[in-house]
């Protein structure tokens, strides 16, 4: 069940990184800050992952289990 539960996570970070391409999603595309915003706290490694990653997606390996205490706000 976790497998796929980070299959799944996996599958979505990466969806939401294809949404940033304003040049096919327009005035629909997601603002590169509300993607990090978003995984901001939930991927593995994260200060190893390249300053742009959301534009480089394949850098994604692995998601964490967010703890229940994180603070909000992020990063942009």
């Amino acid at each position: 069940i976790e497998n796929l539960w980070r299959q799944r996570i996996d599958e979505r970070i990466r969806v939401d990184c294809r949404m940033t391409l304003v040049a096919r999603f327009g005035s629909s595309a997601l603002s590169v800050c509300t993607v990090t915003n978003t995984w901001s706290g939930t991927l593995q490694d994260e200060g190893a992952l390249p300053a742009q990653w959301v534009r480089q997606p394949e850098f994604l390996v692995g998601i964490r289990t967010p703890p229940h205490d994180r603070p909000a706000g992020g990063l942009c």
